[in-house]
């Protein structure tokens, strides 16, 4: 899926092109538009954007229309605000419900008429905050019109950046952990400061004072045109910390520029103290970012002013996959930009804020947004893993399934070899049980009960006074001492002579086995010298033996 993030400013419109495929992403792409009024007097039109800003979305949608398949924005910072609530409660049903009570008496509008967007972050069981976004739906519906209408831009999620950023806390937590972290974003006509706690947004505050205004103060106190002193600032500006040694002239351009922001880092002061008093924790850390935090010397001036760590914003450093990298100036311009594209990949976009819901919900069906490209990788998937299926068939057809054949022949031999009496469907079942456990164990019991149901048979319909091979088999293994080893090969009975082919691995043992057979009460006659012969296994005998009439 290839995912569009426009950062809509009021200097530039800053766009980044990321490549999303299951869970691997890659940031491929990034586009900064200036903006040719952005020193001028920025005349709003309707849908809260000016026509510079029209006309940069409109280039955006030249260059990447039909290329995406989703796209996501920020939403004008004068079409909403912006509420962190806490809850005694994880219930999200019950948080959505009350989110509402305490917004109705904190902002100036007819909630009806309003869009409510939320981010609930979990704490635990009996604590929840919630990120609540409120937005007058007419004045959406207007933006949004705007972007589709006139830029040809349709966008599937507006959201805001605050929002954006919590993606970048929760990637980040090895980092972050439990420490109190301040963003300051210094834009061209606004700047804002977010405090994050656990990586969990609780505070944020929002000033209109900016690089425009910089510029503008250059600008009346040089008597030079805001063209002019826009470059003079970006040639010359530096903001000095205590203790820096400067020239005079240095030194009233560094105070002239402090002077402007120093109602905005009063006010961000406020809201670290606001902070402290409310969460009993002060902050570990602070990061700069957008286009006036690039002014050399900044991060060294607000350390020395509120002595807290102070360092730049680099949301791209979480990136596994950079195929685009970016220097430390483009980093600090592109943050929101890359914020949003962030709260979009890896499955966080339900978890972001994102006004287009109810009336304004994207009305693309999943054909539209279906891009056969995404398909690629996963179809490729699927080919090796049916190539493997396949080969091993064939593996198995060629080589497995004689040897297969080989033990279903010799398995059905070894059977019939020791039930030689029994009928050939009970044979088929006992290999089939054999074959489904791959035990013999089973089979052994099966056999030995069959003969014991065979004994009781012919206990019951055979005279004791009557030949039967069953009795002589246990007056045979009863009559060869137990030390003997000795296999009975084949036993003929051909009254009134017994027939037997022994074997065993000695020739001592064999002799004792025949001597042993001979003395039985029921042989009248035996072999006086029995034919034995030496064979590769051992030794083999062939005995006849002349049987009394009775047992």
């Amino acid at each position: 899926m290839k995912l569009l993030a426009i950062d809509i400013g009021s200097a530039q419109v800053k766009v980044c092109l990321f490549d999303s495929r299951f869970n691997h992403f890659e940031f491929i792409q990034h586009q900064v538009i200036p903006l040719p009024d952005a020193l001028g007097d920025f005349a709003i039109s309707r849908g809260g954007l000016s026509e510079s800003q029209i006309n940069s979305l409109r280039q955006v949608a030249e260059i990447y229309n039909g290329k995406v398949d989703r796209i996501v924005t920020n939403v004008p910072n004068n079409l909403f605000t912006i509420r962190v609530l806490n809850f005694p409660f994880s219930d999200k049903k019950r948080i959505t419900q009350s989110a509402r009570f305490q917004i109705e008496d904190e902002v100036p509008f007819d909630l009806d008429k309003c869009i409510i967007a939320m981010q609930i972050f979990s704490q635990s069981s009996k604590k929840t905050s919630a990120m609540c976004a409120v937005a007058q739906t007419n004045q959406l519906r207007a933006f949004l019109e705007t972007i589709q209408s006139q830029a040809g831009l349709d966008v599937d999620v507006i959201t805001s950046p605050h929002s954006a950023l919590t993606s970048f806390f929760k990637r980040q937590k090895q980092i972050f952990g439990d420490k109190s972290t301040a963003i300051i974003n210094l834009g061209s006509r606004k700047s804002s400061i977010c405090i994050f706690q656990n990586s969990i947004p609780v505070l944020n505050r929002t000033s209109m004072v900016g690089g425009f205004h910089i510029s503008t103060a250059i600008a009346k106190n040089y008597n030079i045109t805001r063209e002019e002193a826009e470059a003079a600032k970006r040639k010359s500006g530096f903001l000095a910390p205590p203790g820096v040694e400067q020239t005079e002239e240095q030194k009233v351009f560094s105070n002239l520029i402090a002077s402007v922001l120093d109602p905005v880092l009063h006010d961000f002061h406020q809201c670290l103290m606001a902070h402290f008093s409310r969460n009993n924790a002060r902050i570990d850390q602070i990061f700069i970012t957008g286009g006036t935090s690039q002014t050399p010397g900044i991060c060294d001036y607000l350390a020395a002013r509120w002595q807290i760590p102070t360092h730049p914003l680099d949301i791209s450093s979480s990136f596994e996959n950079q195929s685009h990298k970016l220097n430390s100036s483009e980093e600090l311009v592109l943050s929101e930009s890359l914020a949003l594209g962030l709260s979009q990949l890896e499955g966080r976009s339900k978890q972001a804020l994102n006004f287009r819901q109810g009336d304004l919900r994207s009305k693309k069906s999943v054909f539209d947004s279906l891009n056969l490209r995404n398909l690629a990788h996963p179809i490729r998937l699927l080919a090796i893993v049916y190539v493997v299926i396949i080969v091993s068939l064939i593996f198995q057809n060629t080589f497995l399934a004689p040897q297969r054949k080989k033990l279903q022949q010799r398995l059905a031999s070894e059977i019939k070899s020791t039930l030689p009496s029994s009928k050939r469907s009970d044979r088929a079942k006992y290999r089939r049980e054999m074959e489904r456990t791959g035990q013999s164990a089973s089979l052994k019991r099966k056999v030995n009960r069959m003969i014991n149901d065979l004994k009781v048979q012919i206990g019951t319909s055979i005279s004791e006074e009557e030949y039967s091979v069953l009795n002589l088999l246990r007056a045979l293994s009863e009559s060869v001492p137990r030390t003997v080893v000795l296999e009975i090969r084949k036993l003929n009975l051909a009254t009134p002579n017994l027939n037997l082919e022994l074997e065993s691995s000695s020739q001592t043992d064999l002799e004792s086995a025949i001597n042993s057979i001979r003395k039985l009460k029921w042989i009248s006659k035996g072999p006086e010298e029995p034919n034995i012969t030496k064979n590769p296994s051992g030794f083999t005998a062939r005995v006849t033996y002349t049987l009394e009439k009775g047992l």
